[in-house]
């Protein structure tokens, strides 16, 4: 067998969010004040920014370049815990440089030479100041930093300049004691010079080349060139050459230590800042967190979600039937009627205020049975007439005369849709008769006033006829009702009662009897339509052994409370005695919910309202 889906439509799913819209209103309204609470108790955290730009000055011979590592290094130093606790005391902070360290950021600004501080607190003032102090702090520590090794570089320089100087005293001091010796020949001497002027060459081009430059390689080929001369000269010759070119190296290593250690001073004296601050912190207008307007919406927004999702996850729980479609789908039979809420139509009067400071009225409860007679323009009564015409079909294109109202549980609104039925029927003409058969819990006769005694019970046990049982307009009035209200009701005088008797210990006994077929067959031949109030069919017998024997029944379901499965199970019992079951009567539905009865309900109430003022067109 195949069982057919009904795909879901845009509607369905608005329907259910209408349904379940205080549960929605409920987890959003709660979620919303947890995130204000939630957001309140948090801490702010306030952040601040500086960044600074890091450079080496011109004549610093320890930091030829700027790469990745230097600035690595440089982030470092930043973070270092020396720098941090410098800029602790520098703002007379009470945090502990762990804590700062923790919190502190320090990135390279892209692929430049420059970097960025941020730090964090829970006042804006405290951030940017510490931010501030934190790049001050650097930069101090890093020139304080180049200095040292400044002085060192010059300190080293000395040392290996009075060293040098030593050496080249010693040297010539031999280049000098061997020439007092004489004995030196012309050609010696030249040589002397030449080697002394190509040493002094070369160490003037490697101050400006590299060993491999075409200059340097020619002046070290002059140089092998007049060694290879010098060979070929005498010993004494040779050690003239040899000490003359010792003066000669001695002096141009001398030479050059002194220009580096004049470039020391010259870098010492300058002290020039290399880094420095491009922007300053700012205290910040706003908290980084907690961002209160962007928690609020998104507690908002999950309220909005987590509702719906309990909105369909009950719904899903729900065994209810809240739609005509689903209804007649579910059970197979066609809806005859749809009744909107009573509370609803009731509570329009009056406006809101009217509602919240309305008195207590003591007619209440009648007027919420007897609609017909006190709200003759509303649209309850509209559905009512409706109900009465699509049945009126079906009892004159079958010729049913007799029908019974039941539920298959209490309180679905049984009692109050069939006096209003037979209300609408009397209205049309119709000459009615309303049978109290609910022997267990009466209520009509509450409802008219009317008296218990001399009812159907009795009739049914043989104390009085059925003539002699039945109430008419005379004792209506009788009952204290609202003679006015009455009187206007037009075709009052077609509707007659017969209340329930006095109370009888089992039901079931007297409504199988054959007195209840007599009854049925007397009433059916002199009156129009023979209407039987019941009680629930899954609770008592009653209703099935009437349902057997009149011509049809109506069976009342309230939308939106009682189980599908419950109503399923009143047909199974309604069926098994072989009932006529003319269709179902929707109870007490929200027309919010439903669309197409909320347009009916609009159009007709425009169509049932008076103009108050003839000139309005």
């Amino acid at each position: 067998m195949v069982i057919e889906t009904e795909e879901l439509t845009i509607y369905d799913y608005w329907r259910t969010l209408t349904k379940h819209k205080y549960i929605i209103l409920f987890t959003s309204i709660v979620l919303l004040v947890a995130t204000y609470i939630f957001t309140d108790l948090q801490k702010a955290v306030y952040k601040a920014s500086s960044s600074i730009k890091i450079g080496v000055p011109e004549n610093n011979m320890m930091m030829p370049s700027m790469g990745v590592d230097t600035i690595g290094s440089e982030i470092r130093i930043v973070k270092s815990e020396d720098v941090i606790r410098r800029a602790l005391i520098k703002t007379r902070s009470n945090k502990s440089v762990m804590d700062v360290m923790g919190e502190l950021e320090v990135e390279q600004i892209g692929y430049s030479n420059m970097i960025q501080i941020t730090g964090y607190s829970d006042k804006a003032e405290v951030a940017a100041m510490l931010v501030n102090a934190i790049a001050e702090c650097y930069i101090e520590k890093s020139f304080e930093e180049k200095s040292k090794a400044e002085k060192e570089q010059k300190k080293y320089i000395q040392i290996q300049l009075a060293q040098q100087e030593k050496e080249l005293f010693k040297a010539e001091d031999s280049l000098k004691v061997f020439k007092s010796k004489g004995g030196i020949s012309g050609m010696a001497q030249a040589y002397a010079s030449k080697l002394i002027e190509l040493n002094s060459q070369i160490s003037a081009l490697k101050r400006q080349y590299t060993e491999e430059h075409p200059e340097v390689q020619k002046k070290k080929e002059e140089i092998k060139y007049v060694e290879e001369k010098i060979k070929d000269l005498s010993e004494q010759d040779s050690e003239l050459i040899r000490l003359s070119r010792e003066v000669s190296i001695n002096e141009s290593l001398y030479n050059n230590l002194r220009t580096k250690y004049q470039e020391a001073e010259i870098a010492e004296a300058g002290k020039v800042e290399t880094s420095t601050i491009v922007n300053k912190a700012m205290a910040a207008k706003y908290p980084l967190r907690p961002n209160k307007q962007l928690n609020m919406i998104i507690g908002l927004l999950l309220g909005i979600i987590i509702g719906s999702v309990a909105a369909f996850f009950m719904e899903s729980l729900d065994t209810t039937i809240g739609s005509v479609e689903d209804l007649e789908s579910f059970i197979g039979l066609p809806v005859v009627g749809i009744i909107p809420k009573a509370t609803d139509e009731l509570e329009k009067k009056g406006g809101l205020l009217g509602r919240l400071f309305k008195k207590k009225d003591k007619d209440a409860y009648l007027k919420r049975h007897l609609i017909l007679w006190y709200s003759p323009k509303s649209v309850l009564v509209e559905a009512y007439h409706t109900l009465r015409t699509n049945i009126s079909f079906m009892v004159a294109k079958n010729k049913n005369k007799s029908l019974i109202f039941t539920s298959s549980g209490p309180a679905e609104g049984k009692t109050f849709s069939i006096i209003n039925y037979a209300l609408s029927s009397a209205e049309a003409g119709m000459q009615v008769v309303l049978v109290e058969a609910d022997l267990r819990r009466p209520s009509i006769n509450k409802i008219f006033g009317l008296p218990r005694e001399n009812g159907l019970s009795d009739v049914l046990l043989g104390n009085i006829t059925w003539k002699e049982a039945l109430k008419g307009t005379s004792d209506i009035l009788m009952s204290g009702l609202k003679l006015d209200n009455i009187i206007k009701v037009p075709g009052i005088e077609n509707l007659k009662i017969i209340t329930c008797g006095r109370m009888y210990t089992n039901p079931v006994d007297i409504i199988s009897s054959a007195s209840l077929d007599n009854l049925l067959t007397e009433l059916k031949a002199n009156f129009d339509l023979v209407i039987f109030d019941c009680p629930p069919v899954l609770l008592f017998a009653d209703s099935t052994i009437l349902a057997s024997k009149v011509d049809g029944v109506v069976l009342i379901y309230q939308a939106g409370r009682t189980s599908k499965l419950a109503l399923r199970r009143a047909k199974s019992q309604l069926d098994n005695v072989h009932a006529n079951i003319l269709g179902i009567v929707l109870n007490d539905v929200n027309i919010k919910m439903m669309p197409h009865y909320g347009s009916y309900y609009y159009s007709s109430r425009y169509y049932r309202e008076e103009k108050k003022d003839p000139k309005d067109g």
